[in-house]
């Protein structure tokens, strides 16, 4: 237990606590944390992490929401997502699960945000399009529809 709030132990490299400030000065609503270094460079496999380089080409950001059989997962629409988009998909994220009588019995509705962007040239519409339509394709393989 968190000692200041009672609140159960983050795990061992970390621990976080909000409390009243009274007679430490800080205003209100503070909150403090402690990093246990070692605990967490202990997790580290001593690899070299490389970092993604930033574009510097606008993004394309766009909903897509398809209409599945119950027995389909997110991931797996996730998956296909992400292959028929390709290198231009900087990002994506399930923001919506729907069942109810607008998408049928036995179907359910999964909405993605997702976020296109080229790391060498502004995307077109047309290049946008032609995304949006290979994911529509390759999703129409696992009998996923889009959504209007």
């Amino acid at each position: 237990m968190c000692p200041s709030n009672g609140t159960p132990a983050a795990p061992p490299a970390s621990w976080w606590a909000t409390s009243s400030p009274a007679g430490f000065g800080f205003p209100a609503h503070s909150a403090a944390f402690e990093l246990n270094l070692t605990a967490l460079f202990a997790t580290l496999t001593g690899k070299p992490v490389q970092a993604k380089p930033i574009s510097t080409f606008p993004p394309v950001k766009q909903d897509l929401a398809f209409t599945v059989d119950e027995t389909v997962t997110a991931g797996q629409l996730e998956n296909v997502i992400r292959k028929a988009a390709g290198a231009n998909l900087e990002s994506i994220e399930l923001f919506d699960v729907f069942t109810g009588e607008q998408v049928g019995e036995g179907k359910k509705s999964l909405a993605y945000a997702v976020v296109f962007r080229s790391p060498s040239k502004t995307l077109s519409a047309e290049d946008s399009d032609a995304i949006r339509k290979a994911i529509v394709a390759e999703a129409a393989e696992i009998g996923a529809q889009l959504r209007a």
